[in-house]
């Protein structure tokens, strides 16, 4: 009998989306929140990426919560959640998270990169974060922003040739440079990296 109850509210939620969907997809997705409240891992990690979408990053965090309590090896839920923690300023948690996703899943480039993000932005501990970029690449070697964050933090350790190397290989994955950077880095090395 509950098995039928969901499936029900599930096709009332979903006929409810379909029907209004000219009004807005975000629209659709609320309805389909509020006909069927997210208590399923699916369910949760869609309200969860909902939320986030709208900054409302309280409620996402919520949300990912209730994903990893249907399912405590969810790498991408850690994920997720580490990247909200980063966002509500919980810089500890957010490490915790993204090292809990890394050892779930050891081949999650996003998990390395969230990671080596706070510990350059939050913690200054640039050698480990371009240790974390690294492995990244190494996992999705044509994502530019790997590239270009990596560069940023081989030029705070001193390491400007390396982030000469790697923000010619962001730009060539047509990663946006920031203009400011690229002069910093182009005066350290004498070597042009833009055009």
């Amino acid at each position: 009998m509950y098995i039928k109850k969901v499936l029900l509210l599930k096709t009332t939620a979903l006929l409810t989306a379909c029907l209004f969907i000219i009004n807005g997809i975000v629209w659709a997705q609320e309805e389909i929140i509020k006909v069927f409240p997210p208590h399923y891992e699916e369910e949760a990690m869609a309200a969860c990426e909902l939320y986030e979408g709208k900054g409302m990053y309280k409620e996402a965090l919520e949300e990912a919560c209730r994903a990893i309590n249907c399912n405590p090896k969810n790498a991408v839920a850690y994920n997720s959640r580490g990247y909200l923690h980063a966002m509500l300023d919980k810089f500890d948690e957010a490490i915790k998270d993204f090292t809990r996703a890394i050892k779930l899943r050891p081949g999650f480039a996003d998990a390395y990169f969230n990671r080596a993000m706070v510990l350059s932005m939050k913690y200054k501990d640039y050698r480990s974060a371009v240790n974390d970029y690294s492995k990244a690449i190494a996992i999705n070697p044509q994502d530019g922003k790997f590239f270009y964050n990596r560069a940023i933090a081989y030029f705070a350790v001193g390491n400007c040739q390396h982030a000469a190397d790697d923000v010619l290989r962001a730009r060539k994955r047509e990663c946006d440079i920031d203009p400011q950077f690229a002069k910093r880095l182009e005066s350290a090395t004498c070597r042009q990296v833009m055009q």
